[in-house]
Parts: structure tokens; C-alpha cells; sequence
């Protein structure tokens, strides 16, 4: 058994919450838009990066849970590459960065559900997502920013 099993009232409600911070005001379910923010405003807005690892603390095919700014992201290195995505899982909360790692997938450890975490999509239901956000390499440093309207 994974974890502990949930009630189906805890379950919708976690359910509704990813629903709800997956849609837009337009009603669209774009993941720029999940943000708050248009891709191009995005874009154009300087996000601030903060140190949270050093590049050999998170070895290739692993992960590691990271505060920025009071918020949990889990940080995965997948071949050499580095990507962040929210920590909490949309089904029932659970910690992503503890689940295993396999290619750029996670399982997250409490129920199985999975996530690209270059792109946040679900492979099973990829209306179902996790936010990302910007990753980089700074003198041997990995830093994280926060978009805006993070939440």
C-alpha cells in the first residue's frame, strides 16, 4: 500500500483545488495562464531567482524537496538537467520531491500519481498539472524563481 487510504470528500476536494488552480479566468486550461499570467507577460517579467542547492547536493535521477520564498517546489536533476515543479501533488497533497524519479517522470510517493516534470502535464491526463517553474545554474549554484502569482 502507498499510503493512506483518503476519503472520497478529501479527495474531491483536492481534486477540485488542482482543477481550480489549473483554469484560467478565460476558462482556458493553459499552464502559463494557471499562473496568472499570459505566456507573453510571462515572458516579459523578470522572475527572481533564489540559491537552493548546489549542483552535486542533487545527484542525476534524483530529487530533493526546496523552500523559495516560502513555498515548497521539488527540484529534480534529470540528466544533468535541472527542473522544479510544485511540491504538492493536486490529488491528495503529497510530497512530490520524495517520490521516485524515472526519466523525467515522478511518482508521487503517497498515491502513484505521476508528473512530467519538464512539463508539469499527468502522462495519464495531461489536463491535470503541476505548476513549473525557471530553473538555472549559477556558479555551481541552483537557483529557482518563483513566478508571479505563484500560489
Amino acid at each position: 500500500m502507498r499510503g493512506p487510504r483518503c476519503s472520497i470528500g478529501i479527495r474531491t476536494y483536492f481534486y477540485a483545488i488542482s482543477l481550480a488552480r489549473n483554469q484560467a479566468t478565460d476558462g482556458s486550461t493553459d499552464r502559463a495562464s494557471s499562473i496568472g499570467q499570459s505566456a507573453k507577460e510571462r515572458s516579459s517579467a523578470v522572475p527572481e531567482f533564489i540559491t537552493v542547492a548546489k549542483v552535486e547536493d542533487i545527484p542525476p535521477g534524483s530529487g530533493q524537496t526546496v523552500e523559495v520564498q516560502g513555498v515548497w517546489i521539488a527540484l529534480f536533476n534529470v540528466d544533468g538537467s535541472f527542473y522544479a515543479v510544485d511540491n504538492t501533488c493536486p490529488h491528495s497533497g503529497g510530497p512530490l520531491g520524495e517520490g521516485h524519479l524515472e526519466g523525467h517522470v515522478v511518482e508521487c510517493p503517497w498515491h502513484g500519481w505521476r508528473f512530467n516534470v519538464q512539463t508539469g502535464e499527468r502522462p495519464e491526463n495531461p489536463a491535470i498539472t503541476v505548476a513549473c517553474c525557471p530553473v538555472r545554474i549559477e556558479n555551481n549554484q541552483v537557483q529557482v524563481a518563483l513566478p508571479e502569482n505563484f500560489t
